[in-house]
């Protein structure tokens, strides 16, 4: 299989009729959607178990902001 370069890529989408770069457009957007929902779940998964082992630290916005400060001082 050729690798593609990016530039390569490019040029493909380059020679594209206009309405098909709308269309790769829209498609690289529900991807980019679809990854990030993805990203979002594995978090909660992982935060989830995190919390249920004890080991998330829960407090309030002024907790975290007071943790923060003492650390970077």
């Amino acid at each position: 299989m050729q690798e593609i370069t990016f530039d390569g890529l490019l040029d493909t989408i380059d020679a594209l009729p206009v309405e098909r770069q709308k269309d790769l457009v829209d498609v690289l957007q529900q991807r980019l959607k679809e990854y990030r929902r993805e990203e979002i779940a594995r978090n909660a998964i992982e935060a989830e178990a995190l919390f249920d082992a004890g080991r998330l630290a829960v407090g309030t916005v002024d907790d975290f902001l007071a943790e923060f400060e003492s650390e970077i001082a």
